[in-house]
Order: C-alpha cells, then structure tokens, then sequence
C-alpha cells in the first residue's frame, strides 16, 4: 500500500501536460498493437466483422464501470454531439480497417500519421488554439512526407491510399469532437457511448458477410 501511495503522489505531482503525453504515448503503442492485430485477422475474417468485434469487446469492457456507478453515468446533455462522434468515428474505422486489409501495415501506418496534421488545422478554425510557427513548420513536413509516401505521379495512389487519408481526416474531427465533450464528461462516458451507438450499426453490416472465427482467432 505504501508503494502504491508513493507512485499516485508521483503521478499527481506531474504537470498536466506530461501526464497527457504519456497517455498519448501509451495510446500510440495500443493502437499499433491494434492495427497488427487487424491486419493479421483480416487474412481470416471481412473487415466489416473485425469492426463489429472491435466495438462489440470494447462495449463488454466498460460494462463493469457502468455497474459500479450505475447508469446515471451516461446521463448528457451533449447526445447529439456523442452521436455526430460515433458517426465519425464508424466511418474512420471503416475506412482504416479496409485499408489495413489490402496496404503493407508499414505503408498505411506511415500514412495514417497524416491525422495530426488535419488536427492541426482543425484545432484552429474549430477550438480557436494558437498555433505556432514551430508546430507550423513540423505540420509542413508531416504534409511533405505524406507525399513522400504517396509518390502521385511516380506510382499509383490506389484506393486503400484514399481511404487511409479518409480515416485520417475523419479521425482528426473525432478528436476535437472528444477534445470538446472531455470539458464537461468523464472519459469513460466518452468511450462507453462511442462503443454502445457504434456495435449495433457494425453488426448490421457484419451479418451479410458474417463467418464464425476460427478458435485461436479469437484470441487474436
């Protein structure tokens, strides 16, 4: 008890933006481990499927929060902007899970770093940031190095490309629709509405597709 007291202290005693780096940074590595776990299953499994399991497990996670504090967790008055945020996020994961199902992991991971950049912009004209030069300049070459990856002109820009810069773009106004929401809801509200509005659109395009996951598929 007297370690774990010891590293809350030290965790408090962080500065509000460090703590929110090493979230990201964490948040980073898991959603790699996603986009590795998609790409795998999507050899076996339609990317429509994988949408609905990913939404559908995540659903069964928060359920034990919801039971300890009860319902009244999900009481809001933002509704409209929590379903305007699971459209937008449905559509993201759509567009990335189908590209993932076809690009190099390599490729469309590189790509899907182009997020910041229309987040950038979008912390501007929507949530009035200041930008400044230096974040300016690392935007730039973000842009520029998408177009690396890209090469229009030298090599095909396919459909899976298009649909990476999709989710990018949808994804970055999904983060400033949470941005907005975390000034007045718990985190956990967030991520529980997004799974319980997401599942029941992901199982009714999953069904035509449907195909029962092989066992070890579904540690996977």
């Amino acid at each position: 008890p007297h370690h774990a007291l010891e590293r809350r202290r030290r965790w408090n005693g962080l500065s509000p933006t460090l703590k929110g780096v090493m979230w990201m940074l964490f948040a980073c590595v898991a959603f790699s481990g996603m986009g590795l776990s998609v790409r795998y299953l999507s050899r076996f499994l339609p990317s429509q499927e994988l949408i609905f399991f990913r939404n559908a497990l995540s659903l069964i996670w928060m359920f034990p929060w919801i039971v300890r504090n009860g319902f009244t967790v999900l009481r809001t008055a933002h509704f409209r902007m929590y379903l305007g945020r699971s459209a937008l996020a449905f559509a993201s994961m759509l567009c990335w899970f189908t590209a993932l199902a076809t690009l190099p992991l390599a490729e469309a991971v590189a790509l899907g770093f182009t997020a910041p950049l229309f987040s950038t912009v979008l912390a501007v004209l929507i949530l009035g940031e200041v930008v400044r030069m230096r974040r300016w300049t690392a935007t730039i070459i973000g842009f520029l190095g998408a177009m690396v990856i890209l090469r229009p002109g030298i090599e095909e820009v396919t459909f899976a490309h298009l649909l990476v810069l999709a989710a990018s773009a949808t994804g970055a106004i999904t983060s400033v629709v949470v941005k907005q929401l975390t000034r007045t809801e718990h985190p956990n509200t967030i991520v529980t509405y997004m799974t319980l509005l997401t599942t029941p659109f992901a199982f009714l395009i999953a069904v035509p597709v449907w195909q029962w996951p092989e066992p070890m598929t579904w540690f996977w």
